[in-house]
């Protein structure tokens, strides 16, 4: 994991441009590789780059994935959110991605609460956060609203402080 860099702009809008990622994020998707410049990579991730961090495949340097951490300073905790390029789903990239921003949260931020949410279809999301130690708590009903204006349920998984094992 690393800062996002200007040169990641084309990885990113191939992420953000796989089906199969996209139906269970939901961001506004980026219509060129130049507007993932300019609005995901300059204007989000270097312009506050605190908890923001991109995924890179150590062998090519690719950048497979996108994990943040955003933080509630009034209640110590933060809510993280992530996203892989789907050719690296399974291989275990996201859980280890997800346990390092959780140690940087409990040991650099002094979080007391970290939460994650999914779509209760992306049960492989709910699998990751549970292999990183979180506790699911539950299903929001119609928690977020969409793009397009429905609204969806989210299953809510969080860990405390005094769960985590360093």
């Amino acid at each position: 994991m690393r800062h996002a860099v200007e040169t990641d702009a084309a990885d990113m809008y191939e992420l953000f441009h796989d089906p199969e990622v996209t139906r269970w994020i939901h961001v506004p998707v980026p219509e060129s590789v130049a507007e993932t410049l300019e609005f995901s990579i300059r204007r989000y991730h270097l312009a506050d780059p605190l908890g923001k961090y991109v995924l890179i495949e150590k062998a090519s340097g690719k950048m497979i994935g996108s994990i943040d951490i955003r933080l509630t300073e009034k209640n110590a905790s933060a809510e993280t959110g992530y996203a892989l390029n789907h050719d690296y789903w399974g291989a275990g990239y996201m859980t280890e991605a997800l346990k390092a921003v959780i140690r940087v949260g409990f040991e650099q931020l002094g979080l007391h609460r970290i939460e994650s949410y999914h779509a209760p279809a992306n049960a492989a999301s709910g699998r990751v956060m549970q292999r990183a130690g979180m506790t699911y708590e539950g299903r929001l009903r119609d928690y977020e609203r969409l793009p397009n204006g429905t609204f969806v349920d989210s299953n809510v998984y969080s860990i405390l402080k005094t769960e985590y094992d360093h």
